[in-house]
């Protein structure tokens, strides 16, 4: 069931966004046929023997207490479309949090904004549609704290 609510629905959103349905998408020079479920997962496996010394949780964020670790978060977007689960999420709790694992860990935040006392270390312009027909784009980021521990390894 995990399988296909995350790598069949669009967008990974959990059945919510729709089915990412095979078929054919239009390019520069015609058009292809996608099989987006078994792209995903043939991407997934590939990636999977490269884990290693790795730990996968499923729990609330705020229960996770890292130390000396590379934290990778993916919060909900503020401002977008809302996982069903996800309608009531703080983000100034998330925030805060953020900043006190960053004494001791390196951090970096996926979103499309972030607080002032965070810098943003990489940015890519990416489509937001599955639709060929749908040229909606947005700007992805990566933000670090300013006062964190790794904080000068990524300065712009």
């Amino acid at each position: 069931m995990g399988n296909i609510g995350f790598l069949a629905s669009y967008n990974g959103r959990w059945f919510d966004g729709g089915f990412a349905a095979p078929g054919y998408e239009k390019t520069k020079n015609g058009t292809r046929y996608r099989d987006y479920y078994q792209e995903a997962k043939r991407n997934l496996e590939a990636q999977a023997t490269k884990l290693t010394d790795v730990t996968f949780s499923v729990k609330d964020y705020s229960e996770v207490t890292p130390h000396g670790s590379f934290v990778y978060c993916d919060p909900p977007y503020a401002n977008t479309k809302q996982y069903k689960n996800s309608r009531d999420f703080d983000f100034d709790k998330f925030w805060d949090y953020i900043r006190q694992i960053s004494k001791d860990n390196f951090v970096l935040v996926s979103e499309l904004n972030a607080p002032d006392d965070f810098n943003c270390i990489w940015t890519k312009e990416v489509s937001r549609s599955i639709k060929a027909t749908d040229k909606s784009k947005a700007i992805e980021k990566l933000f670090t704290y300013n006062k964190g521990k790794y904080a000068q390894i990524y300065k712009r």
